[in-house]
């Protein structure tokens, strides 16, 4: 049979080892924590950069567009006055 300070014994082992565990447990968790936190910061990051670009692009499309429409209308204005000045001359 076990003597009472055996059982004593026993237990402190015992519960020194589940310390150890949860300790260890508690560093896992933080690690796993402090990577999830970084690869959300990054995700974040490149998220904004690829917005910025896209938004970026669609504002140089955009003005891309708007200047042709004006070259084209000043252009159709243009040859219809210089078929004027061509009739107007003859």
């Amino acid at each position: 049979m076990m003597q009472l300070g055996e059982v004593g014994l026993m237990s402190a082992l015992m519960k020194d080892k589940l310390h150890r565990k949860s300790k260890i447990a508690a560093r896992v968790r933080n690690y796993n924590l402090l990577l999830i936190v970084m690869v959300l910061i990054l995700i974040i990051i490149l998220t904004a950069v690829i917005v910025t670009g896209v938004a970026d692009r669609a504002s140089e499309n955009l003005a891309n567009f708007y200047s042709l429409e004006t070259v084209n209308k000043f252009n159709a204005y243009l040859s219809r006055d210089l078929a004027l000045v061509q009739k107007v001359a003859h």
